[in-house]
């Protein structure tokens, strides 16, 4: 990220997305906004838990959350189009301001995910994993996926 400009961070106030962001934001020289739009799902009773877990004690819950319906939220948590109406409502917000040319947004990897198929009806069959880079260019009103869920920082 060294290389390129950025004017603003936009991050979750969530400690690793935060983090990650302080760091970023050190090296870049920007300034940083946290938005609490930009947290990770709530998996409700399924937070903490391994996947083993969840399929055990709340196999139905599961097969619920796993059909990929948006409505479905599981029991205390949130659902997929909660989510993607508070990330695309900071969206929205965040391009729209004139004074930034290039933000870097932190977030989480399911929150991100629901976000990009707001704006795309086609992604990769890729997961995100921490600390990827996901690049948006803006072509007149047009947005482009120029690089999806990338790690060239990460070592094997």
């Amino acid at each position: 990220l060294k290389r390129h400009t950025i004017d603003a961070i936009f991050t979750s106030p969530l400690s690793r997305a935060y983090e990650t962001a302080t760091l970023i934001g050190q090296i870049v020289t920007a300034p940083i906004v946290d938005d609490k739009r930009l947290q990770e799902i709530r998996f409700g009773r399924f937070e903490g838990l391994t996947h083993a877990q969840i399929e055990a004690e709340y196999a139905d819950e599961y097969r619920k959350w796993d059909s990929g319906d948006m409505l479905y939220a599981v029991p205390d948590g949130e659902s997929r189009r909660a989510v993607q109406l508070r990330m695309a409502q900071a969206w929205e917000e965040i391009i729209a301001r004139a004074d930034y040319d290039t933000v870097a947004i932190i977030s989480h990897g399911a929150a991100i995910k629901i976000l990009l198929h707001h704006i795309f009806y086609r992604l990769p069959n890729e997961s995100i994993r921490n600390t990827s880079m996901t690049t948006l260019c803006r072509f007149e009103e047009i947005w482009e996926l120029e690089t999806f869920a990338e790690t060239p920082h990460l070592n094997d």
